[in-house]
């Protein structure tokens, strides 16, 4: 049997939305920090594997600019296996 050429993009497409579920998930779970500083100013935080982070600052410059009160520190990791790595840290970090 051969597989479909659109089956891996899938396959990527759904694992990099699952990864982005688990972070938003993990970023609403415990803690006694709702992220709003007193200024009421919100710090979002949004990691990746792809290590160059130029393609996407214009698009985060872009957010900021329409949504002044938050700011995004956007993290990108060297590769997927460090990825996952940092995600599972984080996530066992609690």
């Amino acid at each position: 049997m051969f597989r479909s050429p659109r089956a891996v993009p899938r396959r990527l497409l759904a694992a990099t939305g699952a990864a982005s579920a688990l972070v938003l998930l993990a970023g609403c779970a415990g803690g006694g920090d709702d992220g709003v500083a007193e200024d009421g100013t919100v710090t979002l935080t949004y990691r990746t594997w792809i290590p160059s982070l130029e393609q996407w600052q214009p698009i985060v410059d872009a957010f900021e600019a329409e949504n002044p009160d938050i700011t995004i520190d956007f993290q990108g990791a060297d590769g997927a296996s460090d990825y996952l790595s940092e995600l599972d840290n984080l996530i066992l970090a609690g």
